[in-house]
């Protein structure tokens, strides 16, 4: 192949000068035009050469396809040679500049060359675009290491003459400059931006990945521009080497020095905000002027210096911002520590710590009117529920391990603190909430209508920490069922939004009775409508008489008194219950006497009275008709009941006047001839009379002892029941592995303990439910 002449070099050359020039190319210096006929230039000297060495032939010819030579006519390496001898020498002018030049006078000149170079560089690599397609390619395919498509090689040569030789000047000129701007001294950024986007550019090469999109030769994908991300293979090397690492480096170096003499002389809560401010300078000094992979090298280094190392007095001044609740520091603390485990670890701890020790010292403050008083101990709980509650989701973000810690240190404090050691029963927590929820859901509870939602939300946060969730369950349903019973209840909106959420936290069988004593009172409604009316076409004459019909497995409340009822009374529950069998036959109906209740009118004193009464109550006054005075064995016999139950009932008539006697007021000396006397004096304010409530108040402390009781007696059938389950499923298992799934099962409900499953495991053994294996007593059978 005949070489360049003389006159090619030239006008090449000449080209080349006006290309590579001091003075950054333009529109107006060097238009398109001039670019496209350089280009025809170069064209024209691959195409000629190729004729001159009359290298094309007829078979040749035909193999073009397109205008495009096959790989054998591909010529143009003195052209690529020639183009790079000149960069060479263009570049190795250029670095003369530098000589001597240092900071920001060698940055300012070193940006000024690279941008007009480069410039220079992306329109050559357009004028000499036919040999990018054809000659280098076809070498870059033969497997050519020191071919390069153009603006590679150009860049390479700037950075091989230029970059290297002066990278350590280079480098330390920008950390100098952020060193000064960490100082508030005024820089100039763009320069260190335009430097290290040179780093960047002079690790980027050409995308060897065949696209089909675009113009190609073979196998060998061409662009006529490196910059294009999307064709480009980005290299950080260069900017990671000769940058990045120093500026890592600098930066731990900086803020080690920095950090540890602020804290000498500062507080943890100014040091804090130091630390958030230098954070927040250092993300914008990246975002700013360096590559994005710089961000996490940034961030680890920044944790490191500033908050690892200084882990230990963040720890303890976390102890005491908790402890004074302040909140902008726990806030800040929190931002800069989230991402550290280690960091973490130790505020949980501390966290759950500081709010146990805070609660009980709360309870304790209080805990002898709290005993008594279930809206002291609930609203006590609440305070201390709201006030690291608000901490975590506003401080801490709602962290997931945070808000593990208040629910274990809540759970801690609810449960076991004073009031529960003064009672000697962790279950008087599950008491005190109950009580609790009764007070609010009653008529009396005087919260607006529009704040109670708010209340069953609190209440219902409360619930979810008790551990004996079963014993809230037992006296919840006691007192539910008197509000229904009694006609007490706020409202059936209130009480069914309670019971829903009662059963969003432990399932539908946990609140399947109170559903069903619900649906009771409705049915209940239904029918004494329907008996009114059915009495009134009857033509039958009746005082206001209705009943409350209540499904015997689902309400807590058992036939343990009977009474003989008065004449008129009598009559009547013998038509409803004729009423009752007829509508709905095989049932049978068991009056409870103690908890039915009526309304009966004086006509014996000064003036008029309505006395509400028990059943059994109204039966003793209506036998005062007869006569003033009346022994305890007339009243015995009249009743037909237990002397236990008559002194229940015939207690608050003494106590409220309407009878006197000269018995003791509790009445434990009364015997059969002890006479009681209708108080003919008898006077009171109030024209109704509730004397119910006397009673109620009476029986207070037994029913709770009684409930605890069934309580025990319920854990030991439904442990027994769960255990016997989870055999005949498994049929053979390890003591520790049944122990395991009986917890599993139970603690939405209370948490056993192992003794007490051990004990139903031995209960169910004697009764040959299991046995234990031969040759290993650590393993269960189940025997069918």
């Amino acid at each position: 192949m005949s070489g360049l002449t003389t006159k090619e070099k030239e006008t090449i050359e000449k080209n080349l000068r006006e290309v590579f020039t001091d003075q950054p190319l333009c529109l107006t210096n060097y238009p398109p035009k001039k670019s496209m006929e350089f280009y025809t230039i170069i064209y024209s000297f691959c195409v000629n050469s190729r004729d001159r060495d009359n290298r094309i032939t007829a078979p040749l010819a035909e193999a073009r396809r397109d205008g495009v030579p096959n790989k054998g006519e591909v010529v143009g390496e003195e052209v690529y040679m020639f183009l790079k001898n000149f960069i060479i020498g263009y570049v190795k002018k250029l670095r003369q500049r530098l000589v001597n030049v240092e900071g920001v006078s060698l940055l300012e000149l070193y940006v000024k060359l690279w941008d007009n170079f480069f410039i220079s560089a992306t329109v050559a690599n357009t004028c000499f675009s036919y040999l990018n397609r054809f000659y280098i390619t076809s070498k870059i395919e033969e497997g050519k290491d020191d071919v390069k498509f153009i603006k590679n090689m150009l860049i390479n040569e700037f950075k091989e003459h230029i970059f290297f030789p002066y990278n350590h000047a280079i480098s330390s000129a920008i950390l100098d400059m952020i060193n000064k701007e960490r100082h508030n001294e005024t820089i100039n950024s763009s320069l260190i931006f335009s430097t290290l986007q040179s780093y960047i550019i002079m690790g980027l090469t050409i995308s060897e990945k065949q696209n089909q999109q675009q113009g190609n030769v073979g196998s060998i994908v061409y662009t006529s521009t490196p910059i294009q991300k999307d064709r480009i293979v980005k290299n950080t090397e260069i900017y990671v080497e000769f940058f990045e690492d120093g500026y890592l480096d600098a930066t731990r170096a900086f803020y080690d020095e920095e950090s540890t003499e602020y804290l000498q002389n500062h507080t943890v809560s100014q040091y804090l905000i130091m630390v958030e401010n230098r954070i927040n300078e250092e993300k914008d000094r990246c975002t700013r002027y360096m590559d994005s992979r710089t961000a996490e090298g940034l961030s680890t280094t920044l944790n490191k210096v500033l908050i690892e190392k200084h882990l230990d007095i963040f720890r303890k001044a976390f102890e005491e911002m908790v402890v004074d609740n302040k909140r902008d520091d726990l806030s800040r603390m929190y931002n800069l520590c989230k991402d550290i485990p280690d960091a973490k670890t130790g505020f949980t701890a501390t966290l759950q710590e500081n709010i146990i020790a805070y609660g009980r010292k709360i309870i304790d403050g209080c805990s002898e009117l709290a005993t008594q008083n279930p809206k002291i101990y609930v609203q006590k709980l609440l305070e201390i529920y709201h006030r690291f509650n608000s901490m975590v989701t506003d401080c801490f973000k709602k962290d997931f391990s945070l808000s593990e810690a208040l629910d274990k240190a809540c759970q801690e404090v609810i449960n076991e603190n004073s009031v529960t050691t003064k009672a000697g029963n962790k279950k008087k927590c599950a008491e005190l909430v109950a009580k609790y929820a009764d007070s609010i859901l009653k008529k009396n509870s005087k919260i607006p209508d529009d704040e109670m939602k708010g209340a069953l939300i609190d209440l219902t946060t409360i619930f979810k920490y008790i551990r004996d969730k079963d014993t809230f369950l037992n006296f919840y349903s006691r007192s539910y069922a008197k509000r229904l019973i009694n006609d007490v209840s706020v409202g059936e909106e209130h009480e069914t939004d309670f019971i829903g959420h009662l059963k969003n936290s432990c399932g539908f069988d946990f609140t399947t009775k109170l559903e069903k004593m619900s649906k009771d009172m409705m049915i209940s409604r239904d029918v004494s409508k329907n008996f009114r009316d059915y009495l009134s076409n009857k033509g039958t004459k009746s005082f206001d008489f209705s009943t409350n019909i209540l499904t015997n497995v689902s309400w807590p409340y058992k036939q343990t008194m009977s009474c003989t009822l008065p004449s008129a009374l009598n009559l009547m529950w013998k038509e409803f219950e004729k009423y009752y069998i007829n509508h709905h036959s095989g049932r049978k109906l068991n009056l409870l006497v103690d908890l039915s209740k009526g309304e009966i009118q004086s006509n014996c004193f000064e003036r008029r009275h309505i006395f509400t009464c028990f059943t059994p109550q109204i039966a003793i006054l209506m036998m005062y008709n007869d006569k003033d005075e009346i022994t305890f064995g007339e009243m015995k016999g009249t009743l037909g009941t237990k002397d236990s139950d008559i002194k229940a009932m015939i207690i608050p008539l003494i106590k409220n006047e309407l009878l006197q006697s000269l018995c003791k007021q509790d009445g434990s000396d009364i015997n059969e001839c002890t006479v009681f006397s209708l108080n003919t004096s008898f006077t009171n304010k109030k024209v109704k009379i509730d004397l119910t409530r006397t009673s109620g108040k009476a029986e207070t402390a037994k029913e709770a002892i009684a409930i605890c009781n069934n309580v025990e007696s319920d854990r030991k059938c439904l442990l027994e029941a769960i255990i016997v389950r989870v055999m005949k499923t498994r049929k053979e298992l390890k003591h520790q592995q049944l122990l395991v799934e009986v917890i599993s099962q139970i603690e939405h409900r209370f948490k056993p303990e192992v003794a007490q499953i051990k004990k139903c495991i031995d209960a169910l053994i004697e009764k040959e439910y299991l046995k234990r294996k031969e040759n290993d007593k650590e393993t269960y059978e189940y025997l069918a």
